[in-house]
């Protein structure tokens, strides 16, 4: 150790003194004398000068302190006039403190403690405005806000007239602080939107005003985050949590889009005392600026700065020694280093990966948010049409509503499932909010669309008999009104029967932009139609038969479910007739029974073996103690996916060690069971469309119904798993948890997976535990693999070959029991051929998420046809992320997004109803405002705009 660093360790230990009042005095000369210590690595030349400084003025209060009867406050005003010369340097520097109170939206407590702590904490903070004239306070989250304006409307004016002054700062370009890596790119988008409308409307604040996204808490940052944020007006970006890297530097988007990021190695909690400087050194030799970021306030359970935190910072003014001290906004801190740093690291890629846990707890938050996503894109794009078309008024109140609540959910201690019991309830009871908003905006805008199309035309192919009218005359009477809710209770498209015929019309309606043949369910009410002889037919499709899956009854009414495959225009529909007139057609019933068609149409037929399935595409075969796949043969390629001597699609129970905060943390596995035995496996559908087996089986005190499932035309094996989990989790024994492992037979494979409006490769395969929204994928290097593909889960993992998904986890803290009872979960996997691309894993992600709708409809004219379709995508690569009506209330708006990095000039059809004779198309921002290059042309029906690789395009047209 050198001369001087032992002089001032010997110093700076020695200078102790009890009476507080003096150890107040002498620790702001410690302090002081501690930052010019510091200072000096930053002016090398002036070191050993400083240095000589420093000691000298460390030796005049040392040896005053050995002085009876000494006064310190003298004391040290003589060690600071030794240090004048440093001091005068010193306040070259400054320190930039943005107070906020950290609101964690029902965290550890209920939606009326989250107002209450809100409202106190925004209380606390106008005293404070009215105490100290200079006192900035900033405040992120829209929700919060909102929540004033709705309980507390005289606060509201309050902060209202305080932001006008530039007293009170709003952070929040987000609705809440949410989860970035399990909501989807659209839902991150509608934060960008609503928030920015919000604040337009109650503050007048544009889109510049509010630059930045504020994120202390969130649990990681996806890749794709800069692109999505500056579509929506957002340069600057704030947080703590995520990957070790810089604390100020450039975080590049996959299309090259940039945002100015702060990592607070400091954290968001700060406690106002003189370490607050000890950063700023570090800070300045690394960004060459002269000014730094201190976030302050009590936060959590809100709070913010006190009286004492701001009293302190003033005091701090008065050291000759230190920084200059100032009550600051976050944006000036970013503006500033906007300006003034140098040489900052550029940052590309995820920010990953935080608190693994909570890619999989409280799954049916997890399920309610996916779930409210699928069905809002599904009823913004149905109410368009059916305003377009048939001239429903959009319910543009209801879907945003709707949007809001979702977006709240994303709260990063909610949809992450660190909450409580209060916490659940909430989020459950606004997720009924949503699926009734958006089932209600899907069936107001189907029913009437369906009124339009010419159903008649349905019965061209029948003639007229008096066996059929009393036939129609019988049954007409019990089947109009029937089933009334059926199947619409967490949103899904009602069974309800408006028929007044034997005969049944339905229209199937495709949300996704491009054609889909699959087959469908529907309800057949209170029928007396012939099993054997029932067809479904339909313009412009070759009649089939129809797959009995069911029968049974539901208040005061008989159904019959039946399936059939049907093909669909891309964002369409399509009338189908089902009746038991096969015989009408000329189509006896062996002749119609073998329905693999292959690609030359040549029929052949399948007849169903032992545990096995099989379509056109694959053959499966199922172990029956274990109700896994020890075969997935892909018939297209002769390529055999399961590994050898393995069992793909196995459940796993597993109990990890407990090493605190289960919710967060996935602990190690203490023990870990492949569920191998035990089961019992049956065959509950033999085809043609359908064929299902069903294995069931008890572990520990749950119990366990799989559905194995190959339908006609894709080459999908499906599950669908229900668990009645009963595991609840301990200190002492554990935390249960359940997953499905799939190893596969893939040789080098390059593993991918979905995140917000795109997808990343990380090429980790030790096991460790990965976010992910809709899929995941093992191709090798010509696109042969397997896709995963999930409608409700977040957690991956991958070990060697061998892909699994955790389902569930029964952690104990925060709330203990987290997911007990009944859980249904479905999921699918996907083989396929040479030339897959990430468009077709992502068009397979969507399928499973957003089916195919039926709904009931009668035999009548329409001006409409049987089949219509209103956009179509034609790029595999450029995916369509939303249709909605635009906030003027008179356009129409589309988002597109590119997946396989290709620059690429998309094109969508439209039909007229969508861009009729004179429209034009504009090309716009997230928040609907016009870019300043507008690449997006209407030619005809063909809507065309650029995307750069990996971006995304918002285009507007009226």
């Amino acid at each position: 150790m050198s001369t001087y660093m032992t002089r001032y360790t010997d110093i700076s230990e020695g200078l102790q003194m009890g009476q507080q009042c003096q150890a107040e005095m002498l620790q702001r000369f410690k302090a002081q004398m501690a930052f010019a210590h510091q200072l000096r690595h930053l002016y090398p030349q002036k070191r050993d000068e400083w240095q000589r400084l420093i000691v000298e003025a460390g030796q005049i209060v040392q040896a005053g302190l050995r002085q009876p009867n000494t006064d310190v406050a003298t004391l040290v005003s003589q060690g600071e006039a030794v240090l004048e010369p440093i001091g005068r340097i010193a306040k070259e520097y400054t320190l930039l403190c943005v107070s906020h109170a950290h609101i964690d939206m029902n965290w550890m407590w209920s939606w009326p403690e989250t107002v209450a702590v809100t409202n106190d904490t925004f209380q606390t903070m106008l005293a404070l405005m009215d105490e100290f004239p200079d006192f900035i306070f900033s405040q992120s989250q829209a929700s919060t806000y909102r929540l004033i304006e709705r309980y507390n409307p005289r606060m509201f004016a309050a902060i209202q007239q305080r932001v006008k002054e530039g007293r009170w700062e709003v952070t929040a370009s987000q609705w809440v602080e949410g989860d970035k890596n399990l909501a989807a790119g659209e839902s991150i988008s509608r934060h960008l939107l609503y928030t920015r409308a919000y604040f337009q409307d109650r503050f007048g604040l544009a889109p510049e005003d509010v630059q930045v996204d504020f994120e202390p808490d969130t649990f990681g940052h996806p890749a794709t985050l800069p692109t999505i944020l500056a579509q929506g007006g957002v340069k600057y970006y704030y947080h703590c949590r995520g990957s070790a890297g810089p604390s100020l530097y450039w975080w590049i988007g996959p299309d090259g889009s940039r945002l100015l990021a702060f990592n607070d190695v400091v954290w968001y909690l700060a406690t106002i005392g003189p370490q607050i400087v000890d950063p700023l050194v570090g800070f300045a030799q690394s960004t060459g600026m002269k000014a730094m970021l201190v976030l302050y306030g009590v936060g959590d359970h809100g709070g913010g700065p006190t009286r004492r935190d701001l009293r302190r910072l003033i005091e701090f003014n008065t050291w000759p020694v230190f920084p200059r001290v100032e009550f600051s906004s976050l944006h000036r801190f970013f503006r500033t280093a906007e300006a003034t740093a140098r040489n900052l690291p550029e940052v590309s890629g995820e920010r990953n990966f935080v608190f693994t846990g909570c890619y999989t707890s409280q799954a049916r938050q997890k399920w309610a948010n996916r779930h409210g996503e699928n069905l809002l894109y599904s009823a913004e794009l149905a109410a368009v049409i059916g305003e377009q078309v048939a001239g429903v008024p959009y319910p543009r109140a209801n879907l945003e509503e709707a949007w809001r609540d979702l977006l709240f959910e994303q709260f990063h201690d909610i949809l992450p499932g660190s909450g409580v019991r209060e916490t659940r309830h909430y989020a459950m009871g606004k997720a009924q909010e949503v699926q009734a908003a958006a089932s209600m905006a899907r069936t107001n805008a189907l029913r009437p669309l369906s009124e339009r199309v010419n159903t008649e035309a349905l019965l061209s192919a029948f003639g007229d008999s008096s066996e059929r009218a009393t036939k129609d005359a019988t049954e007409g009477g019990m089947t109009q009104g029937a089933g009334v809710g059926f199947g619409a209770g967490t949103g899904g498209e009602s069974a309800y029967s408006v028929t007044q015929t034997s005969d049944r019309a339905f229209m199937v309606f495709n949300p996704l932009p491009y054609a889909r043949t699959e087959v469908v369910e529907a309800r057949l009410w209170d029928v007396e139609l012939d099993p054997d002889l029932l067809v479904v037919t339909s313009e412009g499709m070759v009649p089939k038969p129809v797959q009995v899956l069911e029968k049974g009854n539901y208040w005061g009414h008989r159904f019959m479910t039946v399936a059939f495959p049907v093909e669909v225009p891309a964002c369409g529909y399509r009338a189908v007739c089902v009746s038991d007139r096969r015989a009408e057609l000329g189509l006896l019933p062996d002749e119609v029974v073998d329905l693999w068609t292959a690609k030359d149409q040549s029929q052949r037929r399948i007849p169903p073996r032992n545990y096995s399935l099989e379509n056109e595409f694959i053959k499966v075969t199922l172990d029956p103690p274990s109700g896994s796949v020890v075969s997935l043969l892909d018939k297209r390629s002769g390529r055999e996916w399961v590994a050898d001597g393995a069992r793909a699609g196995v459940l796993q129970f597993s109990v990890e060690e407990n090493v605190g905060m289960t919710a967060w943390v996935v602990g190690p596995f203490m023990t870990s069971e492949d569920l191998l035995d035990g089961g019992k496996l049956r065959r509950i559908h033999s085809g043609p469309y359908v064929q299902t087996y069903r294995w069931t089986r008890a572990v520990s005190a749950s119990t366990i119904t799989l559905d194995i499932t190959v339908r006609q035309g894709v080459p999908r094996v499906d599950f669908c798993l229900s668990v009645d989990w009963r595991e609840m989790g301990s200190k002492e024994k554990g935390t249960p948890n359940l997953r499905v492992r799939f190893p596969l037979a893939v040789e080098d494979p390059a593993p991918r997976y979905e995140v917000p409006f795109g997808s990343v490769r990380r090429d980790l395969a030790g096991g460790e535990e990965v976010p992910a929204l809709r899929w995941a994928d093992l191709s090798e290097a010509d696109g042969q693999g397997v896709t995963l593909v999930n409608s409700s889960k977040y957690g991956f993992s991958l070990e060697g070959t061998s892909l699994a998904m955790t389902l569930l986890r029964a952690s104990i803290d925060p709330d203990p029991l987290p997911d007990l009872g009944e859980h249904t979960i479905e999921y699918a996997l996907i083989p396929h051929t040479a030339g897959w691309t990430i468009g077709a894993s992502t068009a397979a992600g969507e399928a499973i998420n957003i089916p195919l709708a039926v709904t009931s409809c009668g035999f009548h004219s329409g001006d409409l046809p049987l089949a219509k379709s209103f956009a179509r995508v034609e790029d595999q690569n450029v995916r369509l992320a939303a249709v909605k009506r635009g906030q003027d209330g008179a356009s129409t708006v589309l988002r597109l997004f590119e997946v396989a990095g290709v620059e690429t000039n998309a094109r969508v059809t439209l039909a007229p109803d969508l861009a009729p004779d004179g429209a034009t198309a504009v090309e716009v921002d997230t928040l609907e405002r016009p870019r300043e290059r507008n690449t997006a042309r209407l030619d005809g029906q063909t809507l065309s705009v650029h995307l750069p690789a990996f971006g995304v395009a918002t285009i507007r047209i009226a």
